[in-house]
């Protein structure tokens, strides 16, 4: 009975995850509530940040022609995010082997987070905004650490299903040693802002900067910081800096402000090339992207980007990505670059969030231990009589 127990711990891991949410809804208003505004749009004007103004009807009684003429519509949300489809259950004698690759992004917990403060109705968060993966990697377990030459430690758990009384809800958990950003091998970081239009926002641009301080804090001699920002074009602003330099780089990055459109992949393009000018052999080579996602001018759709990022990482160079903002986050790009990019893809809405990415865990999310990572596990049909992988 306990060697059948064991299999059983072992194969519950590879089911840890579920999905769950509401279809999303095209317009909402911050806090998720519709409105429809479409007969009043004809003729109206618009202003620069997208507000709407309503010009062509009648005052309401009471109000005067200074009111009605600035009193303003709320902007449209358009954040995007990408289906989600759930898997079904599998039968063990047909597909005994489940395959699934290794995931570290944890950007899902702190937009939903986000949401839920806003006072986002269950039904206004867009299903594909829930990643359960990431709300469980968002939190820090007492994980077993690895053994020997063992690259990661395995830890696995198994419980009885909560909704569910027929099924058992398996966790698997991947740690690796625990890593001291001080004594990592030296970083060449490239910093990729985007100081566009849509970043001027108070939980935009100033947080962004407020986050890259911090992180620009706990680099040293050995570490090299370029940065590059972009809008409707992209300037090189500073070129392998020494990472002890820490006055010149935080100024640099203190003195941006926010105008322009979204020409993301200019922007990416010259971020790789400064990566691979600086490139740190046996070092962390690494792009660092803060967006909102918005991108509007140059290369814009998904799988043109998943291409570009795809073949640049083949030179040893990562992209990590950090979100910023709400109204218009392009989640789906985000989480495109960072996952084809060997990368990271965190979520930033306050200052105590930015330290614990910048800071915190530093470590674990800007130093590579392995990259392409697939796990596989094998379910015995004699134990087990089908499986789902609800998140990886």
């Amino acid at each position: 009975m306990k060697k059948i127990r064991l299999f059983a711990a072992a194969a519950v891991v590879v089911s840890i995850l579920a999905g769950c949410g509401g279809e999303s809804k095209g317009m909402d208003y911050g806090g998720g509530q519709e409105a429809d505004y479409s007969p009043w749009l004809s003729g109206n004007s618009t202003t620069s940040d997208g507000g709407y103004y309503i010009a062509n009807e009648a005052p309401a009684a009471g109000m005067t022609d200074e009111m009605w003429e600035t009193e303003a519509l709320p902007d449209w949300n358009t954040e995007e995010y990408n289906a989600l489809e759930e898997s079904n259950f599998k039968s063990v004698k047909n597909s005994p082997i489940s395959t699934f690759s290794a995931d570290v992004d944890t950007a899902s917990y702190t937009n939903l987070r986000r949401m839920i403060e806003d006072n986002y109705s269950i039904e206004d968060i867009p299903a594909g905004a829930v990643r359960i993966e990431e709300l469980l990697n968002y939190f820090k377990y007492d994980y077993n650490l690895p053994t020997g030459s063992e690259p990661f430690g395995v830890t696995t758990v198994i419980g009885d299903c909560p909704w569910n009384e027929d099924a058992k809800l398996l966790q698997i958990g991947l740690k690796t040693e625990e890593i001291d950003f001080s004594e990592a091998p030296p970083s060449n970081l490239v910093f990729l802002l985007d100081v566009s239009g849509s970043m001027d926002s108070a939980d935009k641009l100033p947080l962004l900067q407020s986050a890259f301080t911090m992180l620009v804090d706990e680099l040293t001699e050995k570490d090299r910081v370029s940065i590059v920002t972009y809008a409707g074009s992209d300037k090189v602003l500073l070129e392998g800096e020494k990472g002890s330099n820490k006055t010149e780089i935080a100024e640099v990055i203190n003195n941006l402000y926010a105008s322009g459109s979204t020409n993301g992949s200019a922007g990416i393009e010259t971020a790789y090339r400064l990566a691979e000018e600086n490139f740190i052999e046996g070092g962390n080579n690494r792009i660092i992207l803060a967006t909102d996602g918005d991108l509007n001018v140059g290369t814009t759709s998904e799988s043109a980007l998943k291409e570009l990022v795809t073949e640049k990482r083949e030179a040893g160079i990562f992209l990590s990505v950090l979100g910023f903002g709400t109204g218009n986050l392009k989640d789906n790009k985000m989480e495109t670059l960072a996952d084809n990019g060997n990368g990271n893809y965190a979520y930033i809405d306050s200052r105590g969030e930015a330290k614990k990415v910048m800071v915190e865990e530093m470590g674990a999310t800007l130093v590579t231990v392995a990259k392409d990572v697939k796990l596989q596990i094998e379910f015995n049909p004699a134990y087990i009589k089908g499986y789902r992988l609800i998140g990886f």
